[in-house]
């Protein structure tokens, strides 16, 4: 019994752990590239 809960669970976390990542890359990572592109306005083209 413990082992089907533990299973959902690690499931059910492995899910969260795919939307997290997908806000990251959605959120933070715009967010550090437009930081660095500030700090860093000469590299650009």
């Amino acid at each position: 019994m413990f082992n089907v809960v533990l299973q959902t669970n690690s499931t059910s976390y492995y899910l969260l752990m795919l939307q997290a990542e997908k806000l990251i890359s959605l959120l933070i990572i715009p967010w550090w590239e437009l930081c660095v592109d500030g700090s860093h306005a000469s590299h650009r083209p």
